[in-house]
């Protein structure tokens, strides 16, 4: 039995490695299926659905609660795993994605290792506790193999953007039915009852309804981005109006009265006299303002005097 749980596993990584996309037409999407992070996504693949089939090999010594437990942890996780595919297809089919990608390279970075991080917790707390919980051998199976790889994937998550540049400049050639058969049909788990037998796999098998627990969540990056754009909407932008008061343009002063005066000091330069004063010049008021009633006389200014020494008595 062993012998033959090895020998599917090598014809599903036989399977994985031929499906390539056509090198020559999308030049982008071969790079990327091609990166370490998409590599080590299908050895995920491999070795998770590698225990699925030793588990189902030794169902007959499992409970039936221990058999149907196993069941629905297995495909609820990999119902996570194929939705984080479809996510990626879905972001390769759409330019505004694209180009939000490629403005916050490491937002969209954050937001896939906040999945993978996700799908590990969920594989941990469910499949892998329901293997230990179960009368499964340790040596048969385990799962840790599985959880290690899925931290793997966490640390190659940040250079998986820069291929989106080139990616969107031949997203426009990519349809539904290419993306599916060149990006997800490779790398997608198999649920329960394909890899049961239960199911052919070689048609296009939808998940039942016992996996599909959990409603969709929105796409952290989206959820990111929309806080980025929340901020930029709240920043103050400048007013064409110069007469309307905002943070960038200041009201204009209101104008002097028409009788006031003002007066301001001459700063020409003087000859260097103690006794020198600096002149007052006065600006007369406009020709149409009122004249003020019994002005105030000028007040005239006082010579200096000199001290007089005083005269001493003759002898």
């Amino acid at each position: 039995m062993k012998n033959a749980v090895l020998l599917f596993c090598l014809l599903l990584a036989g399977l994985g490695a031929s499906a390539q996309p056509n090198k020559k037409v999308a030049p982008a999407l071969y790079q990327f299926v091609n990166t370490e992070f998409m590599q080590k996504y299908r050895d995920l693949r491999i070795q998770a659905e590698s225990d699925a089939i030793r588990v189902q090999s030794g169902l007959e010594q499992l409970k039936p609660a221990e058999q149907f437990r196993l069941r629905t942890a297995y495909d609820q996780t990999a119902s996570r795993a194929n939705q984080l595919l479809e996510s990626i297809k879905q972001d390769f089919q759409n330019p505004k994605k694209l180009k939000s990608i490629a403005e916050f390279p490491d937002m969209y970075s954050d937001g896939l290792r906040y999945k993978l991080q996700e799908l590990a917790d969920f594989y941990a707390a469910n499949f892998q506790q329901a293997l230990a919980d179960a009368s499964v051998k340790k040596e048969e199976v385990d799962g840790s193999v599985t959880l290690v790889l899925i931290v793997e994937l966490i640390g190659l998550t940040k250079g998986l953007t820069n291929y989106f540049a080139a990616i969107k400049r031949e997203a426009k050639q990519y349809t539904d039915k290419y993306l599916h058969e060149n990006l997800v049909q490779p790398y997608r788990w198999r649920y329960w009852e394909e890899l049961s037998g239960s199911a052919s796999p070689y048609e296009k098998y939808e998940k039942s309804s016992e996996a599909n627990m959990d409603t969709p969540t929105e796409d952290a990056f989206d959820r990111q981005l929309q806080k980025v754009n929340t901020t930029i909407q709240m920043l103050p932008t400048k007013n064409n109006d110069p007469y309307q008061s905002d943070n960038f343009n200041l009201p204009p002063d209101e104008p002097a009265p028409a009788d006031s005066t003002f007066q301001y000091e001459d700063w020409s330069p003087v000859a260097a006299d103690s006794s020198s004063q600096r002149n007052i010049i006065s600006k007369p008021a406009p020709a149409n303002a009122k004249k003020q009633e019994n002005p105030a006389p000028p007040v005239e200014k006082k010579a200096a005097q000199g001290k007089v020494a005083p005269v001493k008595n003759k002898q």
